[in-house]
């Protein structure tokens, strides 16, 4: 009777996660974000968004352009596209520039902006933001602003502001791992989180005001001289920085590591549960933790993730998540093609 409780155990637990590859996907070239509403795939490969089915993963067709002319997109420095998916349309933006589509992907309005937009979405009547500046007396201090915008958008009210001051190395100015503040829309509820506060989503209603605190019980991850070692090794090989003209052999003088990195890497909420990426690692694949609304912890699990960056720079991912199906892009350089592989993990519904 004990040998078979230990196998049926043991059972069980292969149960839990389930990994298959279910589809080749040949129009991809360089994908970067995946999202899913239980019908269609949209991925985002440069400036274009490729749609497949969600029941057979059959290609269904394509929207959006990289360029300057009117409906139009082309990423950043060091940002990529970002894709909002809403009930009644889809959004494509860029630093400076955001495109509106149906959801067959047509295109609606564009809207050019001023100052650099980190991320955006829809809140009630208005718009919520987080817009990256610089500091008008101290140009070296970074300023990002979680703001409202009217529907014609105009600024309505300033909701946070966070200041990322510059990073001395060795008496000089050193370029640190960046952090950013991520925007989430739930129940008609603004969830707020911050890499530099790194505590707790703050939450707001429609009209701006901050209703409530949600506490993340997770902590940061030690930055160790190996995980260090991996970041420099990535950065000397990366076009992002070498944008910013930071030489191989002064990497290590130039670039500051925290002692930490955040708790939270990319948080996704959908359907009443937040799905955080960590940057915990083990065995190639990342960390996930699953909390409910009000931060209670269901489940925590390791994942893969084909990372875009090895430190992220915005709020894309290659993954997402459909209740208790996690898709994810990986790329199979021996066949040259993107692929989409598929885990089911359990969930304990009573929680």
């Amino acid at each position: 009777m004990k040998t078979l409780f230990v196998f049926l155990s043991v059972l069980l637990c292969s149960m839990a996660l389930f990994s298959e590859k279910v589809a080749n996907l040949p129009e991809l070239n360089k994908p970067h974000a995946i999202e899913c509403d239980g019908e269609k795939f949209y991925i985002v490969d440069e400036a274009t968004v490729h749609m497949y089915s969600m029941k057979d993963f059959k290609y269904i067709g394509s929207f959006g352009k990289r360029g300057d002319g009117p409906m139009e997109l082309v990423p950043g420095r060091t940002t990529y596209i970002q894709l909002l998916l809403l009930k009644d349309k889809i959004i494509l933006f860029s630093e400076f520039k955001l495109v509106m589509y149906t959801r067959e992907g047509k295109p609606i309005d564009e809207k050019v902006f001023h100052n650099s937009i980190e991320f955006i979405v829809p809140f009630g009547k208005n718009y919520a933001i987080v817009q990256y500046d610089v500091d008008q007396k101290n140009p070296l201090i970074y300023l990002f602003t979680v703001m409202l915008l009217t529907p014609d958008f105009k600024t309505k009210k300033n909701l946070l502001s966070f200041e990322r001051a510059p990073i001395g190395v060795k008496n000089k100015l050193g370029f640190a791992i960046p952090q950013f503040t991520f925007l989430s829309l739930v129940n008609n509820l603004l969830y707020v989180f911050d890499q530099q506060h790194d505590k707790e989503f703050m939450i707001f209603n429609t009209e701006g005001k901050q209703i409530k605190k949600l506490k993340v019980p997770l902590q940061g991850l030690k930055i160790t001289e190996s995980i260090k070692n991996e970041i420099l090794d990535y950065m000397k090989k990366s076009r992002i920085y070498k944008s910013y003209g930071l030489k191989e052999e002064n990497l290590k003088e130039t670039v500051f590591f925290r002692e930490y990195f955040p708790s939270v890497r990319v948080p996704k909420i959908k359907d009443g549960i937040i799905y955080i990426q960590t940057y915990e690692k083990k065995d190639g694949k990342y960390r996930f933790v699953l909390l409910n609304l009000k931060g209670k912890i269901l489940k925590s699990l390791f994942l893969p993730v084909d990372v875009v960056d090895l430190v992220q720079w915005g709020q894309h991912t290659t993954y997402c998540f459909d209740k208790t199906n996690y898709y994810y892009l990986e790329d199979n350089a021996d066949a040259e093609t993107w692929e989409l592989h598929k885990e089911v993990f359990t969930l304990n519904p009573s929680k």
